[in-house]
């Protein structure tokens, strides 16, 4: 995408656009799109040195100038307290982010770019400034400011911080407090002026929407200073102590890299392309012992790798893009991190374990793996996968943690009035705001979904025995299903069925009895349940988790944590939804080139959306009323995975 001087020159746009750039580690780097901070998350290097759990913003901005004769012509633009300054934004003059974040500037005569890259797989940032035109050298000032900290706290001035520094003509080496919070600085052809400041106030106007503290500290080494001369190039490497001996080799390799990423389409397919770069945001690597193996971030800015998040976007993300081997990573990640049969809701943020309280999240793994088998790998599904989902099933079937077993009639029940282990998670004081324990839908859809892949696998395993009882467990379940959640006066299905009776609320979640791979009901009640959908639930930006006036509806995701929880799955629209939906109706309609534009058409407002809120990305969540903000993370991979896998998997390019 790129942005010119009018939306860059109005500061409220220029405060709502924010930019993305990943390392593949789980590292990233983020802004708006005029440099001004209005998040926590938001810096030039925040590095994950131990996979995509405890970042650490290590440098969060550089306050950088020109010096023309006597006049200073600050580019930055900060928010303190109140009070907006300097007024950088004012020389901007363009902004576009591929293959990197790029800015331009003109002060005058004289025409600058900033250029800033992570580079895959370190924990290091290259900033290269090239003076584009202008009439005689000058002086290019760059000062950095840096938090060194966890990414989701803030950092207050203190008398004891830096814990160590070291200053020389081309190195500032800076510790903040241990040694995760080290920030090499590498200057090339710079002088550097130590000086040890600290700048107070920064207000974060996002997190003081959200509820929380949104006041932070930086603190500065010094000043680097280039002169810089006409056509001239200079840099700035920034690492968490890790070495690029020559930053522009770095940045040949790294565009490279970025271009094999979109190289298997066309560049007709601008949103294509767009939607698979986005997609590889997400990818990064997890370690795993001696090893590391590929994962997937659930979202930015704060989200990490996700059990269910994961293995939701895996198929959009690495199966229709053709990243078989990555994909298989992830599943062989997953069923190596089983505990009781389950797989890890998420990896905890400080490396060290798993917390394990979901029940979808594992039956995700025997989706994906299916479709992975779908893709061409059904011989690393037997050999690899087969033996671990077949521990899952018995582990599930018989009982294990959460309350989740397989109940008398064949279905699958999990958990109590207390716990929230599906995807509609939220708890306010310790209460489940959407209580979905005992045998929601689209659990009952997935379980299915699983016997009948554990049904396939026996089967390709020569395991004539185990695909006969999987399949009849699979009958059994069916069997029970429709008498359980069907109803036709109602005309959709039940949302969630316990001991406390029969939840009837109009959800999102019955589509997916429809869209997984193995297909649960007939195409008359198909039709009856879209139909409902159609009429309550769907929006352009996806689906909304409740149906407008049914108690507890919230139109609006928006205030501090309590408020916005109580919203989460209450009404607000998940734009991930929109693929099981699409690829139900699809279903029933056919491919033909009617319905695949039926599709594309359906899908417009959330291409547009890559010009919005974060640029070429999409949202978590959109407000469930008109006009519909983003909201939550700005960046969210099931949301990038549904839309790239209808996108290629209908090649909806080509009816355009």
């Amino acid at each position: 995408m790129t942005v010119g001087t009018s939306s860059l020159h109005n500061l409220e746009l220029g405060l709502g656009l924010e930019w993305l750039d990943t390392n593949g580690l789980g590292g990233f780097a983020s802004s708006t799109l005029i440099g001004c901070n209005t998040r926590r998350y938001h810096g030039l290097l925040v590095a994950a040195p131990r996979g995509p759990g405890a970042r650490i913003v290590l440098l969060s901005k550089l306050e950088d100038r020109l010096e023309i004769g006597a006049q200073r012509h600050e580019l930055s633009t900060n928010l303190y307290g109140d009070t907006l300054h300097p007024h950088g934004y004012r020389y901007l003059q363009g902004f576009c982010n591929e293959p990197w974040p790029t800015w331009s500037f003109r002060v005058g005569e004289w025409q600058l770019t900033r250029e800033l890259a992570l580079i895959h797989g370190r924990n290091v940032a290259v900033v290269r400034y090239t003076l584009n035109a202008g009439p005689h050298p000058v002086w290019l000032v760059a000062r950095p400011l840096l938090a060194g900290r966890d990414y989701h706290h803030l950092s207050r001035a203190s008398s004891d911080v830096p814990a160590c520094m070291s200053v020389s003509e081309q190195f500032m080496d800076v510790t903040i407090h241990g040694p995760t919070t080290r920030c090499l600085m590498r200057f090339p052809q710079a002088e550097a002026i130590p000086d040890g400041l600290w700048y107070y106030n920064f207000r974060y106007t996002l997190e003081q929407e959200r509820g929380l503290d949104y006041l932070e500290d930086l603190y500065s080494p010094g000043e680097i200073r280039w002169l810089i001369a006409p056509g001239q190039s200079v840099w700035l490497v920034v690492s968490d102590g890790t070495e690029i001996d020559d930053p522009e080799r770095a940045l040949s390799a790294e565009a490279d890299h970025r271009a094999g990423v979109v190289a298997t389409l066309p560049e007709a397919d601008s949103v294509g392309r767009r939607l698979v770069r986005a997609a590889d945001q997400f990818v990064a690597r997890r370690p795993l012992g001696d090893r590391s193996l590929t994962t997937i971030v659930a979202g930015y800015p704060w989200f990490t790798d996700w059990g269910r998040d994961t293995l939701i976007a895996l198929p959009g993300l690495l199966i229709s893009t053709g990243r078989l081997d990555e994909a298989a990573e992830v599943l062989e990640l997953h069923a190596n991190s089983l505990n009781g049969g389950l797989v890890p809701n998420r990896f905890l943020d400080d490396g060290q374990g798993a917390s394990y309280n979901a029940v979808d999240a594992t039956l995700w793994l025997f989706a994906a793996a299916r479709l992975y088998a779908y893709a061409g790998g059904t011989q690393f599904a037997v050999d690899k996968l087969y033996p671990a989902l077949s521990e899952s099933i018995s582990a599930l079937s018989a009982g294990t943690h959460f309350d989740i077993h397989e109940d008398e009639d064949g279905l699958l029940w999990a958990g109590n009035a207390s716990t929230q282990l599906t995807w509609m998670d939220a708890q306010v004081h310790g209460k489940p705001v959407t209580p979905r324990w005992g045998k929601p839908v689209e659990v009952e859809a997935l379980w299915f979904s699983a016997l009948r892949t554990m049904e396939y696998l026996a089967g390709k395993a020569g395991d004539d025995e185990a695909a006969h009882r999987f399949g009849a467990k699979a009958r059994r379940a069916r069997a029970a299903f429709e008498q359980t959640f069907w109803c036709p006066e109602r005309g959709y299905l039940a949302d969630c069925v316990n001991t406390d009776g029969v939840d009837e609320a109009l959800r999102p979640n019955q589509v997916l009895a429809l869209s997984l791979p193995y297909k649960l009901v007939s195409d008359d009640v198909a039709e009856a349940m879209l139909a409902a959908v159609e009429s309550q639930l769907l929006t352009p930006y996806g689906l909304r988790t409740l149906a407008p006036g049914s108690p507890g509806y919230c139109p609006v995701y928006a205030g501090g944590p309590e408020q916005r929880d109580r919203a989460y799955h209450q009404g607000t629209v998940w734009p991930w939804l929109l693929g099981p939906y699409v690829s139900a109706r699809l279903s029933l309609l056919g491919r033909s080139d009617e319905a695949r534009r039926w599709a594309r058409n359906l899908l417009a407002p959330l291409i547009q959306h890559l010009d919005e809120a974060c640029v070429d990305q999409i949202s978590e969540i959109f407000d469930a009323e008109p006009p519909q903000k983003p909201r939550g993370c700005f960046a969210q991979a099931w949301s990038v995975a549904e839309v790239l896998r209808l996108w290629l998997d209908y090649n909806l390019e080509e009816i355009g």
